[in-house]
């Protein structure tokens, strides 16, 4: 078990804990500390593995993970509570769904399938994360941050699901 694994386990573990704060109170400091701190490991845990030579199999399929249950979980409560719109929680969950689903779909006629991350998913992932802050310390215009953070969630649902079409092409071309 290397350093960057361990940080995204530990970012797994303390998004139930920020779902606890965030309920109990959403626009307090500990909450928002929690948040930024559980942030700050995604880009810590990718930059300790590459820079330091750490990749792993696990901590390629649990990063994706642990981004899942944080942002997942943060606008489903957010959402319930009335503190993000319900649009842009479908949006997000939506994404997720049709990326997993083409997955599954491309591992059961090929045996194996890969997600490979490309740049605007990163940028979505921030954005989404970005948005999760502004929300927790009530900044204004976040309307225009929803409408961003929708967009890009289309636009990096559209490039896997063009991934996904040249994956499939692969297999039904041979």
């Amino acid at each position: 078990m290397n350093i960057a694994n361990i940080l995204t386990i530990t970012r797994i573990f303390m998004a139930p804990l920020f779902v606890y704060l965030l309920i109990r109170d959403p626009y307090g400091f500990i909450t928002v500390s929690v948040f930024v701190l559980t942030s700050v490991t995604d880009a810590l845990d990718g930059f300790i593995a590459r820079h330091f030579r750490q990749k792993s199999n696990i901590g390629t399929l649990l990063d994706p993970v642990a981004d899942k249950v944080l942002i997942l979980s943060s606008y489903y409560v957010l959402t319930s509570m009335n503190k993000t719109p319900l649009w842009l929680f479908t949006f997000i969950i939506g994404k997720e769904i049709i990326v997993i689903s083409g997955w599954l779909l491309t591992y059961i006629l090929s045996g194996s399938a890969k997600i490979s991350v490309h740049f605007l998913a990163k940028i979505t992932v921030i954005l989404q994360l970005c948005t999760i802050l502004c929300v927790l310390l009530r900044m204004p215009y976040l309307v225009i941050l929803y409408n961003i953070t929708a967009a890009a969630t289309v636009l990096s649902t559209i490039e896997y699901c063009v991934q996904g079409g040249r994956e499939l092409t692969k297999i039904y071309v041979k």
